[in-house]
């Protein structure tokens, strides 16, 4: 009986000294453990926790809050580790604690592509260190003024994206690591340099050019009016110049000086396959009391009027085609084109023919689409007169309209000498030929002495009206 109880008071002993056993605490100093009565956990497991670190009544959670110590999922519970509050540095697993469990954010950036070109910058997000997608290349307008060779360019060049310092951006090696714009480089198309030709303007030093430097097609567009040009031919075999606006704003070539403005063919006895159009919103301006019309169309040459062209303000006094005079020879027709809504308009012919139009011998005039010849006046053929009485003349109407021209003898608004020939498309087209004066034939006036001129409708013969 006594050796029972000597038997329990040893292990009663040996449970109090295992409560209160001594440990080192890392200084060489020893303490007894008082394990705290508040739980501590994770998010696995709960414990009670003694000062030194050391842990007791471990032991899983149960349920969610776990109704032992009350620790809810998502819930923070610090449990200090050596990681100095940097979380990057930390190296332990599942310790919950606050700096541990933060997410590592990696930066991203943004670039914003600056097309240089009126529209607005687009931008990609960008993760630090990565590199960008190189996006599609852009477009850009270009706005030419003066003479180029060929067409005129519509379009600057794009070259590549480049860093606010000026060096190009390397989609494959540059990386991003800050906020950055990129800047399109483009390169423009430059002019003809015509600074040293002949000529008190651009349009004067551009036809020297084109003469001087034929066999090819060039372009002259303008970008303001120019007055006071000279009397100007063009004259080289197989060459074009097209001259045409910047935009839809109205450019002026005024006549400085009696004379034609532009001569287009040999002025000699050998013809001249040289071509000019006038397109755009260009506008070709006479004079009062002039001694020619504003175009002379001749041996070989061809004019193509197209766009909102005009032919505007030339009063000559005893001579033929006060906007426009076309004949040719028989070794060099002439050809004109009227189309669009190109305009002949308020030209005089004073005591002669062709107040807007003069189509001569071995020339074809063909008008179409908007094209209009209007408000002009002659002693004969107020809006045009077709023939010269040697060789044929063709005049043929697609469309377009002939309307308010005067004359004070016959044909209001076509006048058909003999060898003239007229050629209008349907009764559609020839309603379009209308509200002209005259006193006699005021739309249209065939000559019937001799040999007579011809005018057809739809491909039958018709009369005067």
């Amino acid at each position: 009986m006594k050796t029972n109880k000597t038997f329990a008071y040893g292990i009663f002993a040996v449970l109090i000294a295992l409560a209160f056993i001594a440990c080192d605490n890392g200084n060489n100093e020893t303490h007894t453990h008082d394990y705290g009565t508040e739980w501590k956990s994770n998010a696995t497991q709960h414990w009670h926790e003694c000062s030194c670190g050391e842990k007791t009544d471990i032991a899983n959670h149960t349920g969610d809050p776990c109704a032992i110590c009350g620790y809810a999922s998502g819930s923070q519970n610090p449990d200090p580790c050596e990681c100095n509050g940097n979380a990057e540095d930390c190296e332990c697993d599942d310790c919950d604690c606050p700096t541990c469990e933060e997410e590592i954010v990696i930066s991203s950036y943004t670039v914003t592509f600056d097309a240089d070109n009126g529209s607005e910058p687009t931008t990609q997000t960008v993760t630090e260190g990565n590199t960008a997608n190189k996006p599609v290349d852009p477009s850009k307008t270009y706005t030419p003024i003066g003479l180029y060779l060929g067409t005129s360019p519509a379009a600057c060049t794009f070259v590549e994206w480049q860093k606010p310092d000026g060096s190009a951006w390397n989609f494959t090696a540059d990386t991003v690591t800050a906020d950055i714009t990129l800047t399109a480089q483009w390169t423009s198309p430059s002019p003809i340099d015509i600074t040293n030709e002949t000529g008190n303007n651009i349009v004067e030093k551009a036809v020297s050019y084109v003469n001087a430097n034929g066999g090819s097609e060039y372009t002259l567009v303008l970008g303001e009016d120019v007055s006071d040009v000279a009397p100007q031919t063009l004259d080289q075999d197989d060459t074009t110049l097209t001259i045409t606006s910047d935009g839809n704003i109205e450019r002026k070539i005024s006549l400085g000086q009696n004379g034609r403005l532009f001569t287009v063919g040999s002025t000699n006895t050998s013809p001249s396959s040289a071509k000019l159009i006038i397109d755009g919103h260009v506008t070709l301006e006479g004079r009062d009391n002039n001694t020619h019309s504003i175009i002379w169309v001749i041996n070989g040459g061809c004019l193509d009027l197209k766009g909102y062209t005009k032919i505007t303000g030339n009063i000559v006094d005893s001579y033929i085609g006060g906007g426009l005079a076309a004949s040719g020879t028989n070794t060099g027709s002439t050809t004109v084109t009227m189309s669009g809504n190109a305009e002949i308009s308020n030209n005089t012919a004073l005591n002669d023919w062709g107040g807007g139009v003069f189509i001569g011998s071995y020339t074809t005039f063909t008008m179409s689409d908007n094209a209009t010849i209007k408000n002009n006046n002659a002693a004969q053929g107020g809006g045009v007169f077709i023939g010269d009485g040697y060789n044929d003349g063709v005049f043929i109407m697609n469309g377009g309209e002939i309307t308010n021209n005067i004359t004070t003898h016959e044909g209001g608004g076509v006048y058909i000498y003999p060898y003239g020939t007229f050629i209008v498309a349907n009764e559609q087209v020839k309603e379009s030929i209308h509200s002209n004066t005259a006193t006699n034939g005021s739309q249209v006036y065939i000559y019937t002495e001799s040999v007579g001129g011809t005018f057809t409708v739809g491909g039958e013969p018709a009369d005067s009206f």
